[in-house]
């Protein structure tokens, strides 16, 4: 979840060169992520700002693992 947090609060000072704090997180995790020395990736989606209000939605941790 901190990980979740953290590129959400990049993403929000990419897009406002401000920086933000969480006011409210939902997460459903689907699965576990095993890192194991393999990559991951983080991204996040800023869908809106409304004044000081940023939205972001779509934020997710993938595995790519290697064969």
């Amino acid at each position: 979840m901190g990980l979740l947090d953290e590129i959400m609060g990049w993403a929000s000072y990419a897009f406002t060169r401000e920086m933000a704090v969480t006011s409210d997180i939902d997460i459903n995790f689907l699965r576990p992520t095993y890192v194991n020395g393999n990559k991951i990736s983080v991204s996040c989606k800023v869908t809106s700002k409304e004044g000081q209000k940023i939205q972001i939605i779509g934020a997710g941790i993938f595995n790519f693992i290697q064969s």
